[in-house]
């Protein structure tokens, strides 16, 4: 029955002479017969012949009979190596292989555990399960049913079973003893290998070297019980929104293929949901996340291998067309064109548009449709439609090139001019064309020579213009159009022109001593101007000027001017000025200053400043006055303080008076206090 660390049940790899036992030595299995000593103390020989009963089903006379082989075999000298020099122990117990450089693997202190439900410590099975689960992820519970002995191992598991060692691989010993023995692979060289292994009432640990060519202690085959390092998954395509990827098929050796092969695609370490098979095509929700696959092999219930690929960031998807953009209607300008936006590999697409001419942007044509701009005649049309989605790059794609062909223009009425035959009489142009929006310049000409810069639509003809013909030359322009032009009939050869006569304003006051003066005049270009003054209608003598100073003799008198005008190319002109109220008297302007010393005796003396009139005759009386009251016999402009003056301040008054002028009187300030 198999083995399953229950009483009763069959014990693998139990091996030893009655005397080994009690010694406590174990025969070194897979090499020859002499006793090396364990570990660690081994039970005593009643405990372990009863364990042997139990876990082999011995009867009493098979037990007797190998207790006397064991005897036996203790007291004949053990057998020569048959090779002793190609397989060598390279360590004997968990300590002294630490010390040696070999590792335990944990197992030192692990073994009291049961692995693949063995009996725990110093066992072959046991520590081969334990490698098995700890080093190469294999399963924890047994992959088979039956017997647990090392004996049955290569059979249990077939399947798995070669003759090329590989590192990580248990060596199978189906002869060594009547349960066998198992071991695992550390290390593979060309004609060796080296094994670490534990053994039933032997020490914990071994390490052993063991040559092909040594006979009888190679391994009868190989469990290759753990997946082959498998190359990580590659992804093929371009990591972006929209795209098919591919994840590399995982390909096992043959004799290790594995059951099942998953694939689970995940972005940022976390699965993606539906993300289950081999190909995988991103979405919006995995932009600009690290993407990568991951791939579960499993071989039955032994081993699981997890592979990741390299991760990579997906970027936007891209956007194409099927079909490109394509215009509809008549390119030519002031005609409206529409844009079809084509058709693109990924729905839900939103479009902007960019009317193009000649390769460059027309300003403001962002639009579906289009008026076909003047700019673009002559030049080829493309509209450049720009798709854009969420998670996928913006893509512009323009449609083919359509040229343009320049507009016509025609006269819808002929050009013909209005006024213009006198000299400074304002000529207009007048001409109507197939549309309304055009611009149209304008070419006046004398006797059919362009008169240099007139150029506006109306034109006013100058004094070296007389006796010439006046015409124009309309010309009708709009972007995307050729020009058309129109020139009308000559006139009647220029006369003189009559000068725009206004009669002549005047400014200033009508009084004496103010002047009074004519507004500027602008009869005709160039004019010049002759003036006379009158007074109540009668000639000024001497006032020829633009100004005149009203005199005392003009007071009471209304002031008119009488201007003629005469200029180049006009007839002369004359107009007078509406009269002026009656000139009233003048205006004196002046002021009077006291200075001397205010004591008894001092002398005072009053000086007059007169700003108007400037010229004339002028009168000036003086009146000093006591506190404000007029001193007897005080009249010239020095006066000499009296006795009477002590307490008192003085002042003067004075009188001035102009012909023509109203008189003025003024007075000074007052004194201090006469001392």
């Amino acid at each position: 029955m198999p083995w399953t660390g229950r009483r009763g049940a069959v014990r693998p790899d139990v091996r030893g002479t009655l005397p080994a036992l009690r010694s406590g030595l174990v025969r070194p299995m897979g090499t020859d017969r002499r006793v090396v000593p364990s570990v660690t103390p081994v039970p005593t020989l009643d405990s372990r012949l009863r364990f042997f009963v139990y876990s082999h089903g011995v009867s009493r006379p098979r037990l007797a009979a190998l207790v006397l082989g064991a005897v036996l075999a203790a007291l004949l000298p053990a057998a020569p190596s048959s090779a002793a020099s190609a397989s060598a122990t390279l360590c004997t117990g968990v300590e002294a292989c630490r010390k040696a450089g070999y590792s335990d693997f944990g197992y030192g202190t692990a073994n009291t555990k049961m692995y693949w439900n063995m009996f725990s410590g110093a066992n072959c099975t046991n520590y081969a399960a334990y490698r098995l689960i700890t080093s190469q992820g294999v399963t924890s519970t047994r992959p088979w049913s039956g017997s647990g002995n090392a004996k049955n191992w290569g059979v249990a598991m077939s399947q798995y079973l070669t003759q090329t060692p590989t590192v990580g691989a248990i060596a199978w010993f189906p002869y060594s003893g009547s349960a066998g023995h198992v071991a695992y692979v550390e290390k593979v060289g060309t004609k060796s290998i080296i094994i670490s292994e534990s053994s039933w009432g032997g020490p914990m640990l071994r390490w052993r070297q063991i040559n092909r060519d040594d006979s009888g202690r190679w391994p009868s085959g190989f469990l290759v019980m753990s997946l082959p390092n498998l190359a990580k998954p590659t992804v093929s395509g371009t990591v972006k929104v929209g795209a098919t990827l591919n994840a590399s098929t995982i390909t096992p050796a043959p004799k290790v293929a594995a059951d099942s092969i998953t694939y689970r695609w995940q972005a940022d370490g976390k699965s993606i949901s539906g993300a289950g098979t081999q190909s995988f095509k991103p979405t919006q929700e995995q932009l600009d996340k690290s993407l990568s696959v991951r791939v579960v092999v499993k071989r039955g219930t032994l081993e699981t291998s997890t592979l990741y690929s390299a991760a990579s960031r997906v970027l936007p998807g891209s956007l194409a067309t099927t079909v490109r953009p394509a215009l509809s209607g008549t390119a030519r300008v002031d005609q409206v064109v529409r844009a079809t936006s084509g058709t693109w590999n990924v729905p839900g697409t939103t479009f902007r548009y960019q009317w193009m001419a000649d390769g460059k942007p027309i300003p403001g044509a962002t639009s579906a449709t289009l008026t076909v701009p003047g700019s673009a005649a002559g030049k080829k049309l493309t509209v450049a439609v720009s798709a854009s989605r969420a998670a996928y790059s913006t893509t512009t794609v323009s449609s083919v090139a359509v040229a343009v062909p320049f507009g016509t223009l025609t006269v819808k009425r002929p050009a013909t001019v209005k006024g213009g035959g006198a000299v400074g009489a304002t000529a207009t142009a007048d001409a109507a064309f197939s549309r309304d929006d055009v611009t149209v310049r304008y070419a006046w000409t004398l006797d059919g020579v362009p008169v240099p810069g007139a150029t506006g639509r109306t034109y006013t003809p100058r004094a070296q213009d007389r006796g010439k013909r006046l015409a124009v030359v309309t010309t009708a322009s709009r972007s995307g159009y050729v020009d058309v032009s129109s020139t009308s009939v000559a006139g009647s050869a220029i006369v003189n022109g009559t000068m725009r006569r206004t009669a002549p304003t005047l400014r200033g006051t009508p009084a004496v001593g103010r002047d009074l003066a004519v507004n500027g005049l602008s009869w005709a270009p160039g004019a010049r101007y002759q003036y006379r003054w009158l007074a109540d209608g009668r000639v000024v003598s001497g006032a020829t000027g633009a100004r005149l100073t009203l005199t005392p003799q003009l007071r009471g008198k209304r002031i008119s001017v009488q201007v003629t005008g005469t200029a180049s190319g006009y007839d002369a002109a004359t107009a007078t000025s509406a009269a002026t109220v009656r000139v009233a008297n003048g205006t004196i302007s002046a002021s009077v200053t006291v200075k001397g010393t205010a004591k008894v005796r001092g002398k005072l003396k009053a000086t007059v400043a007169v700003k108007r009139p400037t010229t004339g005759q002028r009168t000036v009386r003086y009146q000093w006055l006591r506190d404000g009251r007029s001193i007897k016999g005080a009249t010239s402009s020095t006066y000499r303080l009296a006795t009477a003056d002590r307490g008192h301040r003085v002042s003067v008054k004075v009188t001035v008076g102009s012909s023509g002028y109203t008189t003025k009187r003024i007075t000074s300030r007052r004194t201090g206090t006469v001392r």
